[in-house]
């Protein structure tokens, strides 16, 4: 699998990883089956397949949050794993960013805006929480 990479400007890319199953393996459900101390059964709702997909076709538009960090720090090069929490209402809830530089600041809140306008599709039960990794700049 390639990294999904986008230009930043002169020299400066970001790249989002992701990892995916093999072709010839199905795509695993995506929920699983939970009780509560009542006894009733709580399923989840939410379409790994479905998230992915949204995923894969809205990460370029944090491509523009990167380049503008790029700019502000000439030279920066940074790993930046992040998860997010897509709510019942299919819209983006909660980012961590698991970079102490990014934890908050104008890198978060631009990622956050841009997330939130992914179109996820609204579902019951329990939340999901989405992981992806990118890299800020080159070595060297």
């Amino acid at each position: 699998m390639k990294p999904a990479t986008g230009s930043s400007g002169p020299g400066k890319v970001a790249m989002a990883s992701t990892t995916r199953a093999p072709a010839d393996r199905r795509p695993r459900p995506g929920g699983s089956v939970t009780t509560d101390p009542e006894g009733m059964e709580m399923t989840q709702q939410f379409d790994q397949s479905a998230i992915n997909q949204v995923v894969a076709s809205n990460k370029s538009t944090l491509f523009r949050c990167f380049k503008e960090e790029a700019e502000r720090t000439p030279g920066l090069y940074a790993k930046v794993p992040m998860e997010f929490v897509i709510g019942n209402d299919g819209r983006v809830s909660k980012l961590w960013v698991d970079n102490h530089q990014f934890k908050k600041g104008p890198l978060y809140e631009c990622l956050l805006s841009e997330m939130r306008k992914w179109p996820f599709r609204a579902y019951e039960g329990e939340q999901a929480t989405v992981g992806l990794s990118f890299t800020i700049g080159k070595r060297g």
